[in-house]
């Protein structure tokens, strides 16, 4: 695998989430939560040794491994934020999606007790969880240059079910 093609992975993966946002702007802003958590999804897939099912599992693996602030809400930003984004159109009962507030980033607020998302600073998390070195998307990447047959990324993780 070429460092080109990781950086250029890299790019792909950073390509068109960044925009400006004025502070009324918040359905654009939403948008954008919901991009960023496809965006974080698909290193997530790629950077999951198994073949593409056990998502939350490999979500849960990235975050492990690459997230800036660690692993202590990947399960939480899981369900309640990329899962419920994605499929429901809103956030889930533990996490507030907010932009233009980056002090209120990561904070628990009271007393709902939800953990607060701002978007530009997801951002930052974003670019320095893809920033680092990851063997398992190097591997990806030359498995899917060279069309590795079906299954050859490995079997899943030994234990079943969902996060």
């Amino acid at each position: 695998m070429e460092d080109s093609q990781l950086q250029e992975l890299r790019a792909a993966l950073l390509d068109g989430l960044r925009e400006h946002l004025d502070p009324g702007e918040g359905e654009r802003a939403f948008e954008r939560h919901q991009l960023l958590a496809i965006r974080f999804h698909r290193v997530a897939q790629l950077n999951q040794p198994w073949e593409k099912k056990y998502e939350g599992r490999g979500w849960i693996r990235f975050f492990t491994e690459h997230f800036p602030r660690g692993d202590g809400h990947a399960e939480l930003l899981w369900t309640d934020w990329r899962v419920t984004l994605l499929k429901d159109d809103s956030t889930g009962p533990g996490v507030s999606v907010t932009h233009g507030q980056p002090d209120a980033h990561w904070q628990i607020s009271h007393p709902s007790g939800r953990l607060i998302i701002d978007l530009e600073s997801m951002w930052d998390d974003y670019e320095a969880s893809i920033a680092h070195e990851s063997p398992t998307v190097r591997a990806t990447l030359h498995c899917e240059t060279e069309r590795c047959a079906a299954g050859s990324r490995g079997a899943g993780p030994s234990s079943s079910g969902r996060p």
